[in-house]
């Protein structure tokens, strides 16, 4: 696609996902679930519980708070700012 880095975010659920997309150098949003809920993802911009939704939002389980309830193109384009 011809992007840098710093232009794209990656969006995983793992800790090799983390891994992997930090030797990419992108920012990486976590979403934990019963598997990986005890794995390290010290360097990810936002970990999270799920990506929410109105009704049901998210909680921020590491890294900055949000205004936001879902995770959302405005969302990822903060983490930006």
């Amino acid at each position: 696609m011809g992007w840098s880095p710093n232009e794209c975010l990656a969006l995983e659920d793992s800790e090799n996902g983390l891994a992997s997309a930090a030797q990419a150098d992108l920012k990486t949003v976590v979403t934990i679930n019963d598997y990986t809920r005890c794995h390290n993802f010290d360097g990810a911009e936002l970990v999270l519980d799920c990506y929410g939704e109105p009704d049901s939002p998210f909680q921020v389980l590491a890294g900055e708070g949000l205004d936001s309830q879902y995770f959302s193109v405005d969302t990822a384009r903060s983490l930006f700012s």
